[in-house]
């Protein structure tokens, strides 16, 4: 019979290992803004932290928990990249949007996931950056904590036009 104390100190007694993978999966999934920092935690508990449950996962049950991190990493991006969003509290903004893709660029290219991260950005990403320029275009002087070039960049990277008249609709703190 397998125990766990999870988080909070409490102990769980007869886990399997997929209730155990679910388990995480959530906690990845819920993980605020850092969930690389979670999908690695969680690899190590399930793995070879001394109190967890040693487990040795499979590509399949990786890969679960690497699908957390992602649709993690991708609300993160999406709700900075929400114009209509941008001043309320858990928005970010379009500087930590980009911050949050280099961030999950990086994780995909560890993960050797290039593919997915490629998925996520023509399928998720790209889109939501051109309807926050349609949505900005809408209301002039919006400020954005970032330089002309970082965006410039950015939009590069997602495959995205920027308009011509980027710098008279948007205001650039950097």
């Amino acid at each position: 019979m397998k125990k766990r104390v999870d988080a909070a100190g409490v102990m769980a007694v007869g886990n399997s290992a997929a209730e155990l993978v679910e388990d995480e999966w959530y906690l990845i999934r819920d993980s605020g803004e850092l969930p690389e920092t979670a999908f690695h935690a969680s690899l190590y508990y399930l793995q070879s932290h001394p109190d967890g449950p040693h487990l040795q996962l499979d590509v399949a049950q990786r890969q679960f928990l690497f699908s957390a991190a992602q649709e993690r990493f991708e609300e993160i991006i999406l709700r900075d990249l929400d114009f209509t969003a941008r001043e309320t509290p858990a928005a970010r903004g379009l500087g930590r949007a980009i911050i949050n893709y280099q961030r999950f660029a990086t994780f995909c290219r560890r993960q050797r996931q290039e593919e997915l991260f490629a998925a996520s950005v023509g399928g998720k990403l790209c889109p939501a950056l051109q309807n926050f320029l349609l949505a900005a275009r809408e209301m002039p002087g919006a400020v954005v904590h970032c330089s002309v070039k970082e965006l410039e960049s950015f939009a590069a990277q997602l495959g995205a036009s920027l308009p011509a008249e980027v710098q008279q609709f948007l205001v650039f703190s950097c």
